[in-house]
């Protein structure tokens, strides 16, 4: 079987989510990865636009945009985004759970071979945080540096397949994603890998992530 992976930097908001949606009628099991431009933030599919300061998302110039995922609020700006879509008609016939299982090995060694020692997230159970910020909770088989979240996930379940996506940072901007949305504030409880491998590039990890996604599954890169 194989594996359809791309990656496309630079895409704007309303784009990257159209292709993540369109991704639910592949016939194969298939994996992108991108960056946004300009920057953005998406919300999960239960969040409203009046949890952000509409004022100062105009001031800074990020847009906002709804996942048809869950979860809450995530800044694009210096991070790599995933999607994965795995066809309810092709066996194995994967839960949520098992993705993010695999997931989580995916990330922590795609991270070893960048020189860093992630960890995951442990006896974790996601509550909507208060700030509505996706990276002030944590979940299982999310992922931590040193405790601090590095990479989140959300989910969705469909009659045609099992979607997960989620967010790796690559700088912290905690404090300017606290301007951004109403009554937040922050909580150092974030992490960005170039803090801990300052050279890293959303491209390197990606091809990393897809290189290890296909020995994850056991599937064979498509041409």
């Amino acid at each position: 079987m194989h594996l359809e992976a791309t990656y496309t930097p630079d895409s704007p908001a309303t784009e990257n989510m159209a292709r993540d949606e369109a991704m639910q009628d592949s016939l194969m099991p298939c994996l992108r990865l991108y960056t946004w431009k300009p920057e953005a933030i998406s919300l999960g599919c239960s969040q409203q636009i009046d949890v952000l300061s509409i004022e100062a998302c105009r001031e800074h110039g990020t847009v906002a945009v709804k996942r048809f995922t869950g979860g809450a609020a995530v800044l694009h700006k210096d991070d790599l985004t995933y999607a994965f879509f795995w066809p309810s008609r092709l066996p194995p016939h994967y839960r949520a759970i098992d993705l993010r299982e695999r997931f989580k090995e995916i990330f922590l060694s795609s991270f070893r071979e960048l020189g860093v020692e992630a960890q995951e997230c442990e006896n974790a159970k996601w509550r909507m945080p208060s700030t509505n910020i996706c990276f002030h909770g944590q979940a299982a088989n999310e992922i931590v540096i040193d405790g601090r979240k590095v990479a989140g996930n959300a989910q969705r379940v469909t009659r045609k397949g099992v979607f997960q996506h989620g967010s790796i940072v690559f700088v912290d901007h905690e404090k300017l994603f606290c301007k951004l949305v109403e009554a937040a504030r922050p909580s150092g409880s974030v992490t960005g890998l170039n803090e801990h491998a300052p050279d890293a590039t959303p491209e390197q990890l990606a091809l990393l992530i897809i290189k290890h996604a296909a020995r994850v599954f056991d599937l064979e890169l498509a041409e």
